[in-house]
């Protein structure tokens, strides 16, 4: 999961460079993806050690539902753009729809690693 993570990371970077440069660099807040990005960049290089890895993973997981609460609005109103709404930023709206699109994708994996890393027996000595 810790690659995943990186690829997560790398993947919003990518995303808020790209709002920046389509802006033309008049919005810092189409950064805000990359800002997640790097965050996850180093979480996911955290998580490659063992002994940091449970609770980095965790703390990812918290911090990409916080992800997902800022940019979820983004897939309302990419459909309310294509419903015919001019006055949404369509720019803005697809930066926040594919990140919150890559961020469900990222939290429904991480789940399943953990179910799956709760149900691989461990070694007493592991702990």
């Amino acid at each position: 999961m810790a690659g995943i993570t990186r690829i997560y990371g790398i993947l919003l970077f990518i995303i808020g460079m790209i709002g920046y440069i389509l802006t033309s660099g008049a919005s810092f807040t189409a950064l805000i993806p990359s800002v997640f990005g790097m965050i996850f960049v180093v979480l996911g290089r955290l998580a490659q050690k063992e002994s940091y890895r449970k609770h980095v993973m965790h703390a990812a997981v918290i911090i990409a539902v916080i992800a997902l609460a800022g940019s979820f609005t983004g897939i309302p109103q990419l459909f309310s753009y294509v419903a015919g709404n001019e006055e949404i930023l369509i720019q803005a709206a697809l930066s926040r729809a594919i990140m919150a699109i890559l961020t469900i994708g990222y939290i429904a994996l991480a789940v399943r690693s953990f179910i799956q890393a709760r149900q691989v027996p461990q070694d007493s000595g592991s702990d």
